[in-house]
């Protein structure tokens, strides 16, 4: 999340209170003294409180650049999609990437990082993005993320390998889905997870360790892709 969501909005809310504020103290001809008093009271606090989201969204646009400039910087891997319901637009929640990678530690890591997006379309299943580490905290650098192969890209995906997440996120289902909420097959967009049979509420699309190819697994079912390679999804999300 860069902050911009957060410095937008804060304007309108805020804007908005402040201009009941101005109507109700400068009491156009025909305002009740009593109603402009809760008018300027209620538009106040709508203005404080935009002020206060513009601020954080300051300090989060702050600590991107930072990142950015400062920050080890990774390729990842993304292996499934995760709602975040801090941020909806339209009714529709944000989304949040499961990554792999190899931080400069060598340890091979898979977390969980928010976009304030919800045009996954952008970071699709099995595709590569950047990403940085800042003061423990992780961001999305890629304005979208690209089908291409990473430096030990098979032991990052391999089915057997252990994993560990040092920001304690665990994954859980979140099929793919276009902004009107529908699921999207395989058809309408490369890389796409497919559509949710019946049955497969439970599922979440989980990217081939072996050819990126994507899926709808059931947590703690094993499948074999049309690659041939066979991996399992465990009750906690993990692939193994």
């Amino acid at each position: 999340m860069n902050g911009l969501f957060e410095i937008f909005f804060g304007l309108a809310f805020g804007g908005v209170g402040f201009g009941v504020f101005l109507i109700c103290f400068f009491k156009p001809q025909g305002t009740v003294e009593e109603n402009a008093g809760i008018g300027m009271l209620v538009g106040g606090i709508f203005a404080l409180v935009g002020i206060g989201i513009i601020v954080t969204g300051v300090r989060k646009m702050i600590k991107v650049i930072k990142a950015k400039k400062e920050g080890e910087h990774y390729s990842a891997k993304i292996v499934a999609h995760e709602p975040d319901y801090s941020i909806r637009v339209n009714g529709q929640p944000a989304i949040s990437l499961v990554v792999r990678f190899k931080d400069s530690q060598k340890r091979l890591r898979q977390e969980v990082i928010k976009t304030g997006s919800t045009k996954w379309r952008q970071f699709q299943v099995g595709a590569t993005v950047e990403i940085a580490e800042y003061d423990s905290e992780l961001y999305v650098i890629s304005k979208k993320a690209e089908m291409v192969t990473i430096p030990e890209q098979d032991e990052i995906m391999a089915p057997n390998a252990a994993v560990i997440s040092l920001t304690g996120f665990t994954a859980s289902a979140f099929p793919a889905a276009d902004p009107a909420g529908a699921n999207v097959s395989a058809s309408a967009a490369p890389g796409a997870a497919p559509a949710v049979p019946i049955g497969m509420a439970g599922a979440m699309s989980v990217a081939c360790p072996g050819c990126g190819a994507v899926s709808m697994v059931m947590p703690g079912t094993t499948i074999v892709c049309k690659c041939g390679r066979q991996f399992r999804l465990t009750e906690d999300h993990m692939i193994v």
